[in-house]
């Protein structure tokens, strides 16, 4: 089985509620991101996927909330975006980019050293 990883950088603010149920105060990280595509075989150029061109997807994808407030977007507005929630909306939108033979495995996010959060596709 083949691995590939790229990894891409978000720098973007978000607050999230407490075991309390208050919202956190607003802060702003520089999220690493990283998804992975497995493939037991390689495409007819001898990839699993382009280096290059999962960075534009990811680009796509990313770009848009650069420098941004992520509770401010629609898509969080009734469910704080949590490291799980933001890994788990870029692999929906990742998924969607056909890369056969390539499947994409999981996305990785790291809100601050040493904080992960993984969403993995559905075995």
């Amino acid at each position: 089985m083949y691995t590939l990883f790229i990894e891409y950088h978000l720098h973007a603010a978000h607050a999230v509620h407490q075991p309390d149920g208050s919202l956190e105060e607003l802060h702003w990280h520089k999220w690493l991101i990283q998804p992975c595509w497995k493939s037991a075989s390689l495409d007819k150029q001898g990839m699993v996927v382009d280096f290059l061109a999962a960075r534009e997807q990811l680009h796509r994808i990313i770009e848009p909330l650069q420098g941004r407030v992520l509770n401010d977007e629609p898509r969080w507005r009734d469910q704080p975006p949590t490291a799980e929630r933001l890994a788990q909306w870029i692999f929906h939108q990742l998924a969607a980019w056909p890369c056969a033979p390539a499947q994409l495995a999981q996305v990785q996010l790291q809100e601050a050293p040493g904080c992960w959060a993984i969403f993995t596709a559905d075995q």
